[in-house]
């Protein structure tokens, strides 16, 4: 693993993933109510802070993807075929949870499906498919710049959370109290 690898485009570099991803998003957030688009990104209650920290991840996302779209991929290594397995995880984790978000009425915290066993599983797949998108990067810097994402993203949990409380109150409570963060043991 190279600290900064060559970034020259290929055709077979990791522009495709990006790509990939980005069309998924397309055509997850195109068959949805425009209700549930507009809760999902909804930061008007959030502090100054909070805000700042949810700026700052979009800030690592798009640096992380750009790095990426000029990495050359190496189909063959190891580092490839692992970041492809979490790549695909963390996609599927994504769209899954979207899916229960957007079933689950405005009024009452999200329980259905996957949010049984995670209170976020939408930022818990973004980030299995940004390590997936680092390893097959095989780049340190891309590494520095996955865990710095991974780290705001936590602290944009603890927004959203606070908001959630603020919200849904006893009923977020008793979520909290039966539903890891994260998943399962965390």
């Amino acid at each position: 693993m190279e600290f900064l690898p060559n970034l020259t485009p290929s055709l077979l570099g990791g522009w495709i993933f990006v790509v990939l991803y980005i069309i998924i998003l397309a055509v997850i957030m195109g068959v949805q109510r425009k209700e549930v688009i507009s809760r999902l990104y909804d930061t008007s209650n959030f502090s100054k802070r909070q805000r700042l920290i949810a700026t700052f991840i979009k800030l690592f996302m798009v640096s992380d993807f750009i790095m990426v779209i000029f990495i050359p991929i190496n189909p063959t290594s190891i580092e490839f075929i692992f970041g492809l397995a979490l790549y695909i995880i963390g996609l599927s984790f994504f769209a899954v949870s979207i899916y229960y978000y957007a079933k689950t009425p405005s009024d009452t915290p999200v329980s259905l499906g996957i949010y049984k066993y995670s209170r976020n599983p939408q930022i818990l797949g973004l980030n299995i498919l940004f390590v997936g998108l680092t390893l097959m990067g095989s780049s340190m810097l891309l590494l520095i710049l996955c865990f710095v994402g991974t780290i705001g993203s936590h602290l944009r949990i603890h927004a959203e959370e606070e908001q959630c409380l603020l919200q849904y109150g006893d009923s977020y409570r008793e979520y909290m109290k039966k539903v890891a963060r994260y998943f399962i043991l965390f």
